[in-house]
């Protein structure tokens, strides 16, 4: 239950039977239905459009979640498997680098996003770092670390561009890093070891060829690991500010992740804000590189519905499960074969090892914290600046099918490994 909900104030349906005259059977029976009905809608009518009728009090599932024990145990696991060192050279680096053990720390945004591109041609704009002495919020309950992070195929961008994305990098001023990563960051992140992942290095290698899905598993890497804020480059921010996550946590109620309710009830994916470790992205990754492995063809699929928004859905509802949520089958959702009727409204919630999410406005007026489209920035010059930049939006992309299904090219890819060696390991025999 939300805050100031007493079960009196659900939706107790009668099921509007007299009883004058009836037999003690039939009343018996009556009760029992009565009684059913009255538990179906207590426990599982969690997709009523009515904000009380959403989440449980963050209270009682304090006292009634599972051990967090476990997905403790996995997150050293995950900070152990982290092979990439480095020195650390700012104020940031330093507090990153104290969150890892000393055998695996993770390396510093700044060789992260450290960028081959140094110049851009005429009429482009160079996207610089911003980086901040210190990435800590003053509130020590806001976990949102004071990062913005961006993405591009590369550092130079259109005018408009540069202008939109200028209003996060200006949040510098108020002490917040700004990164921008290029395909070449992009890549990095990938490379990394994560042993928590074993298969994401077969499935990006094999099976993630669109740039655009590419950028969505990319997301949730770099905000599971450095946490933060993502956005679009076409996003910018309306009545959200620098001080918007800190002004939220109190010592009742943690700040650990910054949804926006968009259309459909869906957790935004354009936009997000979320602390290090938090098993959301955990989950979400999960599920990213589960439908990635479940593909037909390793060119013909939609992002959104593999990667994208669909994906972080997915990993929501396992987010809940884990405190015995679930979605039940209805007619509201992304896609026929994913629609339920699980209504996400302004509201904190509880998941797995006791992680909050907050998610925060109505489908409606997704706008309010955040342009879903700067409006500086024009539909022309947005697909005119796409292709000056060497890009084209996921819908316009020309998919024409490989033949090949991701398991199948990651078993092709792997017997040709081996065979090569076997090769190689002959002739050096022989």
């Amino acid at each position: 239950m939300v805050a100031n909900e007493t079960p009196s104030s659900r939706r107790w349906q009668n099921p509007g039977f007299v009883v004058a005259g009836t037999s003690y059977n039939a009343l018996v029976i009556i009760a029992g239905i009565y009684i059913v009905r009255a538990l179906m809608t207590f426990n599982l009518d969690i997709g009523n459009d009515c904000s009380t009728q959403q989440f449980a009090h963050l209270e009682s599932f304090r006292a009634t979640r599972a051990p967090a024990a476990k997905y403790d145990r996995l997150m050293k696991k995950t900070d152990e498997s982290i092979r990439a060192t480095t020195e650390s050279e700012t104020e940031e680096d330093r507090f990153m680098l104290k969150k890892k053990t000393s055998e695996s720390p993770l390396p510093p945004l700044s060789k992260i996003t450290q960028s081959l591109t140094t110049q851009c041609d005429e009429g482009m704009i160079y996207k610089t770092d911003f980086i901040a002495d210190n990435v800590h919020d003053n509130n020590r309950w806001n976990k949102i670390p004071k990062i913005i992070h961006q993405t591009s195929k590369s550092r130079c961008l259109t005018l408009p561009f540069n202008i939109s994305t200028s209003k996060w990098s200006n949040w510098n001023n108020d002490g917040w890093s700004y990164y921008f990563h290029d395909d070449d960051a992009m890549q990095r992140m990938f490379e990394m070891n994560y042993d928590v992942f074993p298969l994401l290095k077969d499935v990006h290698e094999n099976c993630l060829i669109s740039g655009t899905a590419k950028a969505d598993l990319w997301r949730y890497l770099v905000l599971w690991h450095y946490g933060g804020v993502y956005s679009d480059i076409d996003t910018t921010p309306n009545n959200l500010n620098p001080d918007t996550f800190s002004s939220l946590a109190t010592e009742e109620s943690e700040l650990e992740a910054f949804f926006i309710i968009e259309a459909f009830h869906f957790l935004s994916q354009y936009f997000f804000a979320i602390a290090p470790k938090h098993p959301l992205m955990h989950h979400t990754i999960l599920s990213t590189l589960h439908n990635l492995l479940s593909v037909d063809d390793t060119v013909a699929w939609d992002a959104s519905m593999i990667t994208g928004p669909k994906a972080l859905h997915q990993g929501f509802v396992h987010f809940l499960d884990d405190v015995g949520i679930k979605p039940r089958n209805g007619t509201r959702g992304f896609g026929k074969e994913f629609r339920h009727k699980y209504i996400i409204t302004n509201a904190t919630i509880v998941g797995t090892a006791n992680y909050t999410i907050g998610a925060y406005g109505i489908s409606k007026d997704s706008d309010f914290w955040v342009w879903r489209y700067d409006k500086d920035v024009s539909r022309r010059s947005k697909n005119g600046g796409y292709a000056e930049m060497g890009m084209e939006h996921f819908g316009k992309l020309k998919k024409r099918p490989s033949g090949i299904s991701c398991q199948q090219a990651i078993k092709d890819r792997h017997h040709q490994e081996v065979t090569t060696k076997y090769i190689r390991t002959k002739k050096v025999d022989g």
